[in-house]
């Protein structure tokens, strides 16, 4: 069974295992044929490494157990005290194996039968028994380079890089002595090859002396503090004096260059630091009250991100994570309850981070003044904040000193300045002496160094490609534009004569097609941002109005058209704070009407066709269209004696200056809002409909186009004028028999189709152009929501892929036609919307 809080995440960490003992699997076999296959072994050590953390943060207590033993028998491998052979390997596959049963029934209601300690006393067995065969050396604390024996030149071009080497260890968790130790051993070997200096080797030094009280739970963590300490100083030594092995070359025992990963780039920490927090965010949400495997999973969160930027050198996240981290110790050592203040916190700590990392995104570094969020959360933590200034010595060039900057505003004279810079000492800065002194003051200091942050960070900022939303759209419409000229060419007369020159162009067409789907990929983005902040939203409401409110999401991942997400967004947000301030009742009302006591808030998201639905569903109070008629005509919005169908009352709640609420809160209560999400969603050509039932709740349902770029569509005629309709929308085509269509008490045609009674409507006449006699026409069956009909045409032409071209709201036009499109020969050809082309 999954613990309570993780389902959510069950699909993806079961898909990930799986692909990750695939690998793993590959990698076996491959050791098997290859025992000395150093890489196959790192391969399989890193999957199932990332398996084992995967089952942990999920409280998978057998997986995690299973892949950790496993792990320990590769690392010995790795490290050359055991021996590769068919029975490690044998024993390894079989671990594999059992980690995919195991992984494989997570979705079901029992596990699987039997238990995996012979499987760990195995592996555990085989982790011993070679012991005795391998090298017994173990680094001394510093032993000078030339006195290196061969073992020792070996295990050296054994070592990874010391950047990864730090990573693994700061990723490991506390209690995983013996890895920890391992790590420490081969920094070890590193510092040996690469001549490390003296500060450097007594930093690591320190580091394995605080192996035995990392032993203690009792001095666990502060032990582990003291460890992430000195890896930070260890680091700063061997850069300081030019030695790292980043961005360089590893020299092995053969004289063989090994290329060195260089250290995570600020997007690749930004986007795993973002991931943590929103598992903590997750936690969070899931429970007001989280258990303690809950908190530990909170807790570790703000723990990696601690680490990872204490090791890459971001210096106001690491405090700001260990600030909040220090907050939960207590909680996680059960010596203080997880109280409601506490909640919130930390997520206000959560929201702090998050403003730091878009900080560090936006700047490039870790420095400057702190965004208000974060100082807020700061300040309610007890951290004192200071104002970081970049040394000038640090400075890349054509970057304005920070006396230029403060000059410029024009406030502070050069000669103060010039004075100031007189009577500093070596070690002081212009900044801290212009604020002692009382001359300058202080927030004006802050903004020129934040001014002098952005400017370095943008003179420094390289290996980024960011490009803009136009150039992309403008991609797009040049890839159309190429789809329109190899459909002409490929319907040209004098190229279908030619055999050869037709197999040219028609690999051409499947080489724009691809181009196309990479373009239209491009645009698509999943909607789980969207949602996730959908969910905060209804905590932060419930939390201010009092309310108990259970939000479930489905479809994050459907993807859709990066300008339907901005459309939708805003429209959302206001939809899901009126269903949590005017749909869901108190927990006292709705115990009193025989609901649970926690309202419940349902969003979800589909294709469909050509389209995509995002439906928001509640258990509330509903929409009373007779309150609904009242209210309106209480403010003028209707006449006073306008009859008004459920349908067309609940219509009204989209009329500027409209709202039920008896009294303007902070929320909603203005008559504004709602207005806006039909605003929005007319102009991306999409609608919304609303279903309530008093009582019992509403359903808002919006239907988006997938995208308003490229369509694939049935190409029709009438008389010499062409038409075009969503290929998604066609049911069948019928070449009617004479006496099929008939006539229905002159009320209109229809023709029975898949034993059902079908309307016939004649597309020329509604365009003013004469037709065919249905007998000698074509019949399109097209699906619609109210119910199919049947568009009679003179022909058929073919199926084609167009490009959308919208078409001016100025200019009048029939409703049933959503656009247009440049066919190949030229012509232009318009779009049908098949549910507006007729009105019931």
């Amino acid at each position: 069974m999954i613990p309570d809080g993780n389902q959510e995440f069950l699909a993806e960490f079961k898909h990930e295992s799986q692909e990750h003992l695939d690998a793993s699997e590959a990698c076996l076999l491959r050791l098997t044929n290859n025992p000395a296959d150093e890489e196959a072994v790192q391969a399989c050590f890193r999957a199932l490494h990332t398996v084992k953390g995967g089952a942990g943060f999920m409280s998978l207590d057998r997986i995690q157990g299973l892949a950790h033993a496993a792990e320990q028998l590769l690392d010995a491998v790795r490290e050359n005290r055991v021996k590769a052979d068919h029975a490690v390997c044998d024993a390894l596959l079989t671990a594999v194996s059992r980690l995919r049963e195991l992984t494989g029934a997570l979705d079901g209601d029992a596990a699987p039968e039997g238990d995996d300690a012979d499987l760990r006393e195995r592996l555990k067995a085989l982790l011993t028994t070679q012991k005795e065969d391998t090298d017994s050396y173990r680094p001394a604390p510093a032993p000078p380079r030339q006195e290196a024996t061969a073992r020792r030149v070996k295990a050296a071009a054994d070592t990874i890089s010391m950047d990864l080497l730090l990573g693994e260890l700061l990723a490991l968790d506390p209690a995983e002595n013996a890895a920890i130790r391992g790590c420490l051993d081969r920094l070890q070997d590193c510092s040996q090859q690469h001549a490390w200096p003296r500060p450097a080797t007594d930093a690591l030094a320190r580091m394995q002396r605080l192996l035995g009280t990392l032993a203690d739970p009792a001095t666990r963590s502060v032990a582990h503090d003291d460890l992430l300490e000195q890896s930070g100083q260890l680091m700063t030594a061997v850069a300081a004096a030019d030695v790292r092995t980043t961005s360089a070359a590893v020299v092995a025992a053969d004289g063989a260059a090994t290329a060195v990963p260089d250290l995570p780039s600020v997007s690749d920490f930004c986007s795993e630091a973002d991931e943590l927090q929103a598992q903590a965010e997750a936690v969070q949400l899931a429970s007001a009250t989280p258990d303690a495997a809950q908190i530990q999973d909170l807790f570790r969160s703000f723990h990696t991100v601690k680490g990872m930027a204490a090791y890459l050198g971001h210096p106001r996240i690491e405090q700001f994570a260990h600030a909040v981290e220090s907050r939960l110790s207590p909680v996680r050592d059960g010596t203080e309850a997880f109280t409601a203040a506490l909640h919130a916190q930390s997520l206000a700590g959560i929201d702090g981070l998050r403003a730091l990392l878009s900080d560090l995104r936006n700047h490039g570094v870790d420095r400057g003044a702190w965004p208000a969020p974060a100082a807020a959360a700061a300040s309610s933590l007890g951290l004192v904040l200071t104002i970081p200034q970049i040394a000038e010595e640090e400075l890349p060039p054509n970057v304005p000193r920070l006396g230029d900057l403060l000059v410029q505003t024009g406030k502070v004279t050069r000669q103060t300045i010039e004075d100031t810079v007189k009577v500093l000492k070596p070690g002081e800065r212009l900044g801290d002496k212009l604020i002692e002194t009382g001359k300058v003051p202080g927030a004006m200091v802050e903004q020129a160094a934040a001014k002098q942050q952005d400017l370095a960070a943008k003179a420094q900022a390289d290996g980024f490609a960011r490009v803009s939303i136009a150039r992309l759209e403008e991609l797009v419409n040049l890839v159309g534009e190429l789809l329109i000229t190899q459909a002409q060419v490929a319907q040209d007369e004098d190229i279908v004569r030619l055999p050869r020159a037709a197999a040219v162009v028609g690999r051409q067409a499947r080489v724009v097609r691809s181009l196309q789907s990479l373009a239209l990929g491009l645009r698509l983005v999943p909607l789980r941002a969207t949602f996730q902040k959908m969910a905060r939203a209804v905590h932060d409401t419930a939390r201010r109005l009092d309310k108990r409110i259970d939000l479930e999401l489905i479809g994050e991942d459907v993807e859709v058209d990066r300008t339907m997400v901005e459309a939708i967004a805003d429209p959302l947000l206001h939809m899901v704070r009126n269903a949590a301030d005017h749909g869901i009742e108190s927990a006292a009302i709705r115990t009193a009407a025989g609901k649970p006591a926690a309202g419940s808030v349902r969003l979800s998201a589909e294709h469909s066709g050509d389209h995509v639905i995002v439906q928001l569903r509640d258990d509330g109070k509903g929409l009373d269209p007779a309150k609904l008629i009242a209210k309106a005509k209480e403010k003028g919005l209707i006449a006073a004696d306008a009859q008004l169908s459920p349908q067309e009352a609940f219509q009204l709640i989209f009329l500027a200056g409209f709202s039920t609420a008896e009294q303007v809160t902070g929320i909603s209560g203005r008559g504004v809002g709602m207005d806006v999400v039909r605003r929005n969603l007319e102009r991306v050509k999409g609608r919304i409909d609303i279903d309530s039932t008093v009582g019992k709740g509403s359903s808002f349902t919006i239907r988006l186009p997938l995208t308003t770029a490229i369509l694939d569509a049935m190409t029709l005629r009438v008389g010499s004028e062409r038409f075009l309709v969503p290929i998604t929308a066609v049911i069948e085509a019928i070449r009617p028999e004479p006496g099929q269509v008939q006539e229905i008490l002159g009320r209109g045609r229809v023709i029975k189709a898949r034993g059902r009674l079908v309307p016939v409507v004649a597309l020329g006449p509604l365009f003013g152009i004469a037709g065919t006699d249905p007998a000698q026409g074509v019949l399109l069956v097209l699906d619609r929501e109210a119910g199919p009909i049947a568009l009679q045409v003179d022909e058929l032409l073919g199926l084609q892929q167009v490009v959308v071209k919208p078409l001016e709201s100025d200019r009048p036009h029939h409703p049933g036609i959503s656009a247009a499109a440049i066919l190949g020969d030229g012509r232009v050809g318009l779009i049908i919307d098949p549910k507006l082309i007729i009105t019931d």
